[in-house]
């Protein structure tokens, strides 16, 4: 009983860590999407 506990307990904390990896990489990449567009907006400008 108590090492079934852990595995869930386990398999919980993974998922979260392996969410949060996740939504660091989409936001970083969103990220790098508008410093490029701002990049282009900013050439255009000038």
């Amino acid at each position: 009983m108590v090492l079934d506990s852990l595995q869930v307990v386990l398999s919980v904390v993974i998922g979260m860590l392996a969410a949060i990896v996740y939504i660091l990489r989409v936001l970083f990449s969103i990220d790098n999407k508008v410093n490029k567009i701002m990049e282009h907006l900013n050439i255009k400008e000038k």
